[in-house]
């Protein structure tokens, strides 16, 4: 699935160079419409950390993270 936010620059040309831009750089976008969301539930831990390429064996209980 893709983001509607995951938009690339002006004048980027491919989503590679935008990634490459991303590490290398800096880039501002708009936070605005990200929301907290509550996951709950006996497998709720193995659900979310399918739904994130991050590691999230590595998180706190209550530490937030951005995917």
């Amino acid at each position: 699935m893709v983001s509607p936010l995951a938009l690339l620059r002006e004048d980027a040309r491919s989503p590679v160079e935008e990634h490459w831009a991303l590490l290398n750089g800096v880039r501002l976008w708009d936070v605005g419409v990200e929301r907290i969301v509550e996951i709950t539930g006996p497998d709720a831990f193995e659900f979310t950390n399918r739904l994130t390429c991050r590691d999230l064996t590595k998180c706190a209980v209550g530490q937030g993270s951005t995917s």
